[in-house]
C-alpha cells in the first residue's frame, strides 16, 4: 500500500507533530507499505518569530506547495492529512478527490477555532468563515477521524455527519524509550519546577510567573526556582515580563536534546504543562504524552483533561485555573520542600505498551493487520 502522509512539517523535522507521524510511517514501513511525506522538511525550532501577515504569506506558499506535490504525483492509496496549517484538510480533500482515494483525517488541532478562540481574529472575518466552511466540507469527505481526546470529539461531531469518529491521545516517542534507568542530573533536585518544551500562544505563562513571584517574596533566597526550558513565539515576553516582576530565581534555558530531556524531567520537583482554557478540545499539550509517564508531580493549568484528571485523582497531579496563583504558589511551595523520593523514574514498560497500543490502533484504522512486536522500523520516504 502506498501512503502519503501530508503535514505542516514532516519527517525528518522535530516539530511534535512530524515525530508521531515518523514513529506511524516506521510502523507502517516495517510492515511492508511504501511511505511518503509532503510538508517541511526544515528544523520546526530554528524558525524565526514572524508577524501575522507574513507568517500568513508563509503558510500559503507552504500550502500551495503540498497541494501541487499532492496533485502531480503517482496515486496514493490512502492520504493521512493533519490540521496544519489550518486549510491542509481542504487541500487533503482535493488531492484525495483528484486521485479517488481514502482519506483519513488526524486533527491535531482545529482551525479556525483556535485563533478565534486566542483572540487572533474575529469569528466573522471573510478568511475566517472562508477556512471553516472549507474544512467542514473536507471532514465530511474523510473515511474516519482521529482526533486527540473526548473533548475534541465533541467539538468534531457537530461538523462530520456521521463520519467515524475517534480518540487517542499522543504516545510516548521511541527516543525518549530509549533507556529504562537514565541518568539523574548530579545536582540535587529538591527545588525546581520545570516547564520544558514550547511555550506558544495557547500555552498559559504569566500565572507561572506571577506564582514565582509569590514564592521570592516569601521564601526569598530559599524560594522553589521556576526553570522555562525550550522555545516559542511566548518566550521571549515571558523572559521580559519576569525581568519586569525583578525575579532572581527564575530561569530560561535553551531546548534540551532527547538524551538529556529525561534525565531533566525526572530532576525537578515539579514538572508543569499548560493550555489556555478557552482553546479546550482544539489541542492537546504534545508534552503531555511524557509528561503523564514521568513519575514526578505534575502541575496542569489549563482547561479540564481527562488525562491528567486520572492523575489528580491518584494523587500525582494539581489542576488549576490560570487566576490561581496563590494555590499555585502554595502547592508548588509544598512539593518542593518535600523529599524527592525513592519512587523517582519512568515506567519505561508502561511507556512502550501504551506506544504499541497506539500505534496497532492506527494499523486497524488504516486496514492493516498489526506486526508482532514494537513497530521500531524506520520510515521510508519517497
Amino acid at each position: 500500500m502506498r501512503i502519503l502522509f501530508l503535514n505542516a512539517y514532516v519527517p525528518p523535522s522535530d516539530a511534535p507533530a512530524s515525530r508521531l507521524i515518523a514513529d506511524l510511517a516506521g510502523a507502517l514501513a516495517a510492515a511492508g507499505h511504501e511511505v511518503s511525506f509532503l510538508g517541511n522538511r526544515s528544523g520546526y525550532r530554528d524558525r524565526r518569530q514572524t508577524g501575522l501577515a507574513s507568517r500568513a504569506l508563509g503558510e500559503l506558499a507552504r500550502m500551495l506547495g503540498i497541494l501541487a506535490g499532492g496533485v502531480f504525483r503517482k496515486r496514493p492509496d490512502l492520504i493521512v492529512a493533519t490540521t496544519s496549517p489550518p486549510l491542509l484538510p481542504a487541500i487533503a480533500g482535493l488531492v484525495a478527490g483528484r486521485h479517488g482515494t481514502r482519506f483519513i483525517l488526524w486533527a491535531m488541532d482545529l482551525y479556525p477555532e483556535i485563533p478565534i478562540a486566542i483572540g487572533l481574529m474575529k469569528a466573522g472575518h471573510p478568511l475566517v468563515r472562508l477556512t471553516g466552511k472549507l474544512n467542514r466540507i473536507a471532514r465530511r469527505r474523510c473515511e474516519r477521524i482521529i482526533a486527540l481526546d473526548a473533548a475534541m470529539v465533541r467539538r468534531l461531531e457537530p461538523s462530520t455527519e456521521g463520519i467515524p469518529l475517534h480518540s487517542q491521545l499522543p504516545w510516548p516517542l521511541p527516543e525518549h524509550l530509549g533507556s529504562s534507568s537514565p541518568e539523574f542530573p548530579s545536582e540535587p533536585p529538591g527545588k525546581t519546577w520545570l516547564y520544558s518544551g514550547n511555550l506558544g500562544r495557547v500555552h498559559e505563562w504569566k500565572c507561572l510567573l506571577e506564582a514565582q513571584h509569590r514564592l521570592e517574596e516569601r521564601f526569598g533566597a530559599e524560594a522553589p526556582t521556576l526553570v522555562f526550558q525550550g522555545g516559542g513565539a511566548q518566550f521571549e515576553p515571558a523572559r521580559r515580563e519576569a525581568a519586569r516582576l525583578e525575579l532572581t530565581r527564575c530561569r530560561f534555558r535553551p531546548h534540551r536534546s532527547d538524551a538529556d530531556l529525561l534525565p531533566e524531567l525526572l530532576g525537578a520537583s515539579v514538572v508543569v504543562a499548560t493550555q489556555r482554557p478557552e482553546t479546550a478540545g482544539m489541542l492537546w499539550p504534545s508534552k503531555l504524552a511524557l509528561l503523564l509517564r514521568v513519575d514526578r508531580p505534575l502541575l496542569w493549568i489549563g482547561p479540564e483533561n481527562d488525562a491528567v484528571a486520572a492523575r489528580v485523582r491518584e494523587g500525582k497531579a494539581a489542576a488549576f485555573l490560570p487566576d490561581q496563583t496563590d494555590a499555585i504558589a502554595d502547592w508548588v511551595a509544598a512539593r518542593a520542600e518535600g523529599p524527592i523520593g525513592d519512587s523517582m523514574g519512568f515506567d519505561h514498560e508502561i511507556a512502550s505498551a501504551r506506544r504499541k497500543e497506539a500505534l496497532e490502533e492506527w494499523l486497524a484504522w488504516i486496514g492493516i493487520e498489526p506486526i508482532p512486536g514494537c513497530h521500531n522500523g524506520a520510515p521510508r520516504p519517497r
